[in-house]
């Protein structure tokens, strides 16, 4: 559903996901739901719950960033930046391309 661009139905399966299961993967693919579908606020939310879950994951810390990009939240978005890139090496060329 998700990669169809279906994000009404994506969006409403994931909902009933997480009362059925708080965990990583759930939090992060509705983070990237309420990403597409901008609502901002909702996404830095479920990217937090994501990282909560397990902190050691690139992929939330990533996301996150771009939310803070998008909001024009420079400095908190090159913190996550880092943290995704300490995470995860391979994520650097992609933080610097989104940095410029």
């Amino acid at each position: 559903m998700m990669l169809s661009g279906n994000f009404p139905i994506a969006h409403k399966q994931f909902k009933k996901t997480i009362e059925l299961s708080e965990n990583y993967y759930t939090y992060l693919n509705y983070g990237v739901i309420t990403l597409f579908e901008k609502n901002y606020e909702e996404s830095i939310n479920y990217f937090n719950k994501a990282i909560k879950c397990n902190p050691n994951q690139a992929e939330a810390y990533f996301n996150l960033a771009r939310v803070y990009l998008l909001n024009k939240q420079i400095s908190n978005a090159i913190v996550n930046l880092e943290n995704a890139c300490k995470k995860n090496e391979q994520l650097k060329p992609a933080a610097i391309k989104m940095l410029k």
